[in-house]
């Protein structure tokens, strides 16, 4: 709701705006009343003519501005007969608007003579209403004019003394200066200035932006410049002097109310401009954060994928199936994405996975982990026939870096499975060794004890030759070599047992 801006207030007012409402249909007098409170004025109701005219002739305090239905229960113009006949004996007319739901040229005409500074056309736009009302009763404030001229009496005794205040300068060369430090509604000069020609003058000023720019009145004392002149130069006005002399205060006031209406409508610009690129900071922020908060999404949705990934409690399915729940709350459209993994022949989806044939739109088929048990990743992406779209970027990004992490992990696993296997394979192999060498070489020493025994015995006998002591020689020693190499097997096999 707009409410009502101050400086749109009668300036004499030190008191909300008193309006009175006149209208017989209780719903719509509800509504407006409603709007006209919550924008600051004092608003009373009447249903009727009777009973506004009855509120007119024993009130004392008249209201600021009447806001008044054009038919009403008393007659078509009732209402504004009353008005007429009730405002006479003041002297002067109320403010007043009329709200009608007829929009023929009698009733505009009714409404006119009547003295309406407005004519209001039912439905009323409500969220305008307080706002045009506060335009209608708006006052203007004081005129400020700047008059550059030599001789500035005679313009002065043209002007009234209420309601204008007059900055009379001489020097054309301070214009600059004292449209800074004066801000005037209008300036007025004089051809006949000395200091710089008043065309090359006017031209200047009429290229000053907004909101420095002001409307310029050339008044011609001396015939020296013609209005087409004056107008080319970017003049507003120009009128001669003193045959013009009675239009120079009515001009000064239209000129200057346009002006107000320029600056207003250059505010209201420079408002909506601002509000503009608030609503496109907002929403650039919204943006920002939207995506700043699916970013934060995706690197918790990885993060958790991770720790199911690196727990070793997990087995395979477990975790393929904690990854299928997990990856739709990474989607910028959950609703819509369903994600299924086919692993080890078996197929894992999540509890809102959806396949219709007549729904699906796109599917996505990411080849990646354990490609010898042929294991994939699939995406759906299911909508309505009135709302087909393809995969987002950021999806797939995401989708392929759970699909990279997978991979790597499943990868990763097996290999440590497969160094497992083979570690557990050469352990067997090497307690098989160990165990063959440690019952061989059992086996080996007790023969060859044997056979050492023997030996011994025959180089004891003294009924030897020589050559049969030297062979029982070589049989001693190639035993004991033997022996001594049976007990480092066997030494070497008590070790590696003992690992």
């Amino acid at each position: 709701m707009n409410s009502l801006n101050p400086h749109k207030l009668p300036s004499s007012l030190a008191r909300p705006i008193r309006v009175c409402l006149v209208e017989d249909d209780p719903d719509q007098a509800v509504l407006v009343e409603q709007v006209l409170k919550q924008a600051g004025y004092a608003v009373i109701s009447f249903q009727g003519a009777e009973a506004f005219a009855d509120y007119l002739q024993h009130t004392s305090e008249l209201p600021d501005a009447v806001l008044m239905d054009l038919v009403l229960p008393e007659g078509p113009l009732a209402g504004l007969n009353c008005l007429s006949e009730l405002t006479q004996p003041l002297g002067h007319s109320l403010p007043l608007i009329v709200m009608s739901a007829r929009d023929d040229l009698a009733a505009r005409l009714a409404a006119s003579r009547a003295g309406a500074l407005a004519y209001l056309s039912k439905p009323l736009e409500l969220n305008l209403l307080a706002e045009q009302i506060g335009d209608l009763l708006w006052q203007e404030p004081p005129m400020k004019l700047l008059i550059l001229a030599d001789e500035s009496v005679e313009y002065l005794s043209a002007l009234p003394q209420e309601n204008l205040q007059i900055h009379c300068l001489q020097d054309a060369k301070e214009i600059m200066l004292a449209l800074q430090v004066l801000a005037p509604d209008v300036i007025l000069i004089d051809t006949a200035v000395s200091d710089i020609p008043c065309l090359e003058l006017v031209s200047v000023l009429s290229e000053l932006p907004m909101p420095r720019k002001r409307p310029v009145i050339l008044v011609d004392r001396q015939a020296c410049v013609t209005s087409v002149q004056a107008l080319a130069a970017g003049a507003q006005d120009w009128l001669s002097w003193p045959s013009a002399a009675s239009e120079l205060w009515p001009r000064l006031q239209l000129h200057a109310r346009h002006f107000y209406r320029q600056q207003q409508l250059h505010q209201q610009m420079q408002h909506l401009i601002a509000e503009r690129e608030l609503q496109s900071s907002q929403a650039s922020l919204e943006q920002l954060l939207w995506e700043k908060g699916e970013r934060i999404k995706e690197s918790n949705c990885l993060n958790r994928i991770t720790d199911y990934l690196v727990d070793e409690n997990l087995s395979d399915q477990a975790i393929i199936q904690m990854i299928v729940d997990e990856m739709p709350y990474g989607w910028a459209y959950p609703d819509y994405t369903h994600v299924g993994i086919f692993y080890a022949g078996e197929w894992f989806t999540s509890n809102d996975y959806q396949s219709s044939e007549v729904m699906l739109k796109k599917s996505l088929n990411l080849p990646g982990f354990a490609a010898a048990d042929q294991a994939w990743m699939e995406v759906h992406l299911e909508s309505t026939s009135s709302m087909p779209r393809s995969f987002l970027a950021e999806e797939l990004q995401l989708l392929e870096e759970i699909s990279n992490r997978i991979e790597t992990y499943f990868n990763q696993r097996r290999m440590t499975q497969d160094l497992i296997k083979a570690k557990e394979e050469a352990q067997k192999a090497n307690q098989a060794k160990s165990n063959f060498l440690s019952s061989m070489s059992h086996e080996l020493r007790t023969p060859l004890n044997a056979v050492l025994g023997f030996a011994q015995l025959l180089q004891c006998d003294e009924g030897l030759s020589p050559d049969q002591l030297d062979s029982v020689d070589e049989i001693l020693k190639s035993g004991e070599h033997l022996l001594d190499l049976i007990n480092e097997i066997l030494d070497l096999a008590r070790m590696e047992s003992s690992k």
